[in-house]
């Protein structure tokens, strides 16, 4: 189940990267990601 979550929290992140070539441009989306892509990290520790 938490791998699942995880797993899916990747596939998610590497999606919207994928289909965002100008990310680094963004520097405020790429902050969000990783802040959430933790917080996920963080709820499985939990």
């Amino acid at each position: 189940m938490i791998e699942d979550l995880l797993n899916l929290a990747h596939e998610m992140a590497v999606a919207i990267v994928k289909s965002n070539p100008n990310l680094d441009q963004h520097p405020l989306m790429v902050a969000e990601l990783k802040r959430r892509g933790l917080a996920i990290w963080d709820c499985t520790l939990n």
